[in-house]
């Protein structure tokens, strides 16, 4: 909705995206015995948690644009692509989602007890 005329922008990331996935299970095929899967998981991770905090932004941005949240802005940066608004809600709503995962990671690096036997 919000690319306006950019039609062929936007096919042109379709197929750039088509190209790039292709090109990656190429990639996967010729080093397949010398990828470790761990590290690959690791860095989709990451980039899955940096996507949350993105959307988090843009989610409540849309639902204050919509009128069904208020806005209430103080001086920051702006920046649309990576979801930072300057405004309350929004910034809360990504350091909730930040602190949510660093919570879960944190959790999950910790030793585990054994099981009785």
């Amino acid at each position: 909705l919000s690319a306006g005329d950019a039609h062929s922008a936007i096919g042109l990331g379709v197929a750039a995206g088509a190209i790039a996935c292709v090109g990656i299970v190429f990639a996967f095929r010729l080093l397949r015995g010398r990828i470790r899967p761990g590290a690959i998981l690791n860095g989709a991770g990451v980039l899955l948690c940096a996507l949350a905090v993105v959307l988090a932004g843009k989610g409540v941005r849309s639902l204050q644009e919509a009128g069904v949240l208020a806005v209430r802005a103080f001086d920051g940066p702006r920046i649309d692509l990576l979801g930072v608004f300057p405004t309350i809600e929004t910034t809360f709503a990504q350091v909730v989602v930040a602190l949510v995962i660093a919570l879960v990671a944190f959790v999950g690096r910790r030793p585990r007890a054994e099981a009785p036997t």
